[in-house]
């Protein structure tokens, strides 16, 4: 399967992002405790966020998949886009997201990470609502 092939939704089942991030990990090939040890992030911790779906998973964490492996945030975060950031065409803003996301403090990035998630949902439910309008239509037209 290719990079672009990993969407938000994958034979119809909504990804979530510890799913986006083991799905990563399969790709790259690399153990959890390799990647435990590039992030410099405990490995249980690693283990939990990918394998309780529930789990909050640290900002911090999202910015050391980007800087140190590439992984494209809006993917992680959304499934949306590509797996990676383009090699060839370097993503200036998403950097430039990561360098001021790295100046804040614990608290600040909670709050960055509760209001994608919100973000996220806002997304979600304009979709739903798109779809429920799509098949309201066509019920008056049949």
């Amino acid at each position: 399967m290719s990079v672009c092939q990993y969407k938000n939704t994958e034979l119809g089942i909504k990804m979530s992002i510890s799913e986006r991030l083991k799905k990563f990990v399969e790709f790259k090939g690399i153990s959890l405790k390799e990647l435990s040890e590039k992030c410099d992030i405990p490995y249980r911790t690693l283990q939990n966020y990918i394998y309780e779906e529930n789990r909050k998973i640290s900002p911090e964490l999202f910015i050391k998949l980007n800087t140190h492996f590439g992984i494209n945030l809006n993917w992680l975060l959304t499934g949306m886009g590509e797996m990676f950031e383009s090699e060839t065409k370097p993503a200036p803003r998403t950097k430039a997201i990561v360098e001021m996301i790295e100046n804040l403090d614990d608290s600040q990035k909670q709050k960055i990470y509760a209001v994608i998630e919100d973000a996220k949902q806002f997304q979600e439910m304009k979709k739903q609502i798109s779809q429920l309008n799509q098949l309201m239509s066509e019920r008056k037209t049949a």
